[in-house]
């Protein structure tokens, strides 16, 4: 069998991190400055703890603890990225199709080797760029530095900090000799400042994601937001198969290694 020696490449692991980066962690009602401090500070705990699993994994073949709680984590981002996919399939365009072509999915995401992922992230990494270009120019002339000052709503501090199951198994999905996994939160954060800034300066405040999306103009179209949604579903969609693949290889790994134990 050849399949327990395939490996993520770094573009498909980040690619499936920032879609779930941009579905999550965005702040509500906190005042920007305290919103930058505290991602900064978490950014920088994460990439700590992330740097210390990293090593951690590749000095020693991970217990069997160790690689179930990793599998488990994986398998809970999947769960709320179908989640938050089909959710938004209901909402935004009145479909159940997700739902229709999902073993399919589930079943291509068990079988396809994890390098194989890497070809269609690049592409998506190419929709996810100029996505984000336009999303830009459509919110530029609706941004004022005012928002920055505003205040936001007294009765909620609440600030949520991504953490994704991705940022502590990348030796055991990408290998061990890759280091480039530390940075994963630090591209999480990146996705949450963006996000905190834009909201500030649209609106003054921080309203939920998909507001700022319907904020976007250009002067020839007045909404843009269903084409930029259908991007982050397209990556979430990525992000499923991706996670099933991950589940897989970490099973499959664990069940190889009780076979050689078995044979010594």
């Amino acid at each position: 069998m050849k399949q327990h020696t395939e490996r993520f490449t770094p573009a498909a692991l980040t690619l499936s991190v920032v879609t779930a980066a941009l579905a999550d962690g965005i702040p509500q009602s906190v005042p920007v400055r305290r919103a930058l401090w505290l991602g900064a500070v978490s950014m920088v705990c994460l990439c700590i703890l992330s740097a210390l699993a990293s090593a951690a994994l590749r000095d020693k073949t991970p217990s069997f603890a160790v690689r179930l709680a990793l599998t488990a984590g994986l398998f809970m981002e999947l769960v709320h990225t179908l989640v938050q996919a089909q959710g938004l399939c209901a909402a935004e365009f009145s479909s159940m199709a997700l739902l229709g072509f999902l073993p399919l999915l589930l079943w291509a995401g068990w079988q396809m080797p994890a390098r194989a992922w890497g070809a269609p992230a690049q592409v998506l990494w190419w929709f996810v760029a100029v996505g984000s270009a336009v999303c830009l120019l459509g919110l530029a002339r609706q941004m004022h530095w005012a928002g920055l000052f505003a205040q936001a709503a007294p009765q909620s501090t609440a600030f949520t900090v991504p953490v994704y199951a991705e940022y502590f198994a990348v030796p055991l999905l990408c290998g061990r000799e890759e280091r480039r996994g530390v940075c994963l939160p630090i591209l999480t954060a990146l996705v949450q400042t963006a996000a905190t800034l834009g909201m500030a300066l649209v609106f003054g405040r921080t309203y939920p994601a998909r507001e700022l999306l319907r904020a976007w103009s250009a002067g020839t179209f007045s909404r843009l937001d269903a084409a930029l949604l259908l991007v982050w579903l397209t990556c979430a969609i990525f992000r499923i198969g991706v996670l099933c693949t991950a589940v897989r290889m970490l099973g499959q790994e664990y069940a190889i290694q009780k076979r050689k134990e078995v044979r010594q």
